[in-house]
């Protein structure tokens, strides 16, 4: 197959760590055309230090070619979320 394992990750300020919601943001990912609909994306919410957390997005891309574009996308997109609930990305 042409599939491909992809992940992104983004660290937001440890005081936005409830207003992540790991089910929207699997949303975004599975509303890109180039995701491949056959696996969930998996969303993990990681403390990194007293000060900030890490958001580990996983999916699989449908097209190996495509990866860079896919990643693109969905970071694009996920980073919009994230703007709209208020949440800076570091």
């Amino acid at each position: 197959n042409n599939h491909v394992r992809m992940s992104l990750s983004f660290t937001v300020d440890r005081q936005h760590a409830e207003a992540v919601q790991p089910d929207a943001i699997k949303e975004i990912v599975r509303g890109n055309a180039h995701v491949f609909a056959g696996r969930q994306p998996d969303v993990l919410i990681n403390t990194l230090n007293s000060k900030s957390i890490e958001i580990k997005v996983l999916f699989w891309g449908n097209d190996i070619t495509k990866t860079t574009l896919t990643s693109a996308e969905v970071r694009a997109a996920i980073y919009r979320y994230l703007d709209k609930q208020g949440i800076n990305v570091e």
